[in-house]
């Protein structure tokens, strides 16, 4: 790296700081960050999965999942096995534990005494509702897609009108990361609305103006998993 103004030894051309660690916010950083994380799993016996390489999990003795981003890290498993684990990480690095998992990547966990745990992005969903407020129907609708949209898909092949000051795929975006999180009931609409991020008619507006209503009537749902 180039040497600090007012630091300078010799001529700052020709010598240049070696770093022993990597400097937050250098773009270098989470890569390294990411390969001494993932060595220190693999070393303590966890097999990183194929499915999402963000994910580790461990089958010795009780089952543990350990979940990374960058270096927000979950564990999931028995409480005396998590216990241990977060004490080893402790340990290892200068970490600050959060305690029970309450948020993460906006998404709300909620641990039920019946030992389910709800997942909602109510924040999330609150949040963009507002952002996209202009573009949306106000008062929400009960299904995702009108009954008749393949009728009305016949009809948008014909349409050449465009409205390019319309946030289509910024909309669909935002639904896709509901979707994928907690709101699988928003799936088939996704699935239609993302046929058109090259070319979205009007009938296709329609479309998520709709289904931005919908998770506005129905804004608190929740997802329960069941252990």
């Amino acid at each position: 790296m180039e040497q600090p103004e007012g630091f300078e030894i010799g001529d700052p051309n020709q010598m240049k700081c070696l770093l022993k660690r990597t400097l937050y916010g250098l773009k270098q950083s989470p890569r390294e960050w990411n390969m001494v994380i993932n060595d220190y799993l693999l070393n303590e016996g966890f097999v990183q999965s194929k499915a999402d390489n963000c994910i580790y999990v461990k089958t010795e003795d009780d089952l543990l999942f350990v979940g990374v981003y960058v270096d927000d890290i979950i564990s999931v498993g028995k409480l005396p096995a998590v216990n241990l684990f977060r004490k080893k990480l402790r340990d290892h690095f200068k970490i600050t534990d959060g305690g029970p998992l309450e948020w993460y990547l906006g998404v709300a966990f909620v641990q039920n005494d019946d030992f389910t745990i709800s997942l909602n992005q109510n924040q999330y969903v609150a949040q963009k509702l507002e952002e996209f407020a202009p573009y949306c129907e106000k008062g929400g609708v009960s299904t995702p897609l009108p009954l008749d949209y393949q009728r009305i898909l016949e009809e948008a092949e014909k349409e050449e009108t465009t409205d390019t000051d319309f946030p289509y795929r910024q909309i669909v975006g935002s639904l896709m990361y509901a979707m994928l999180a907690t709101r699988p009931d928003i799936c088939v609409a996704v699935s239609v609305l993302s046929r058109y991020l090259d070319n979205p008619e009007i009938s296709a507006y329609f479309f998520g103006k709709t289904s931005s209503s919908l998770l506005e009537r129905k804004l608190n749902l929740l997802l329960n998993l069941q252990i």
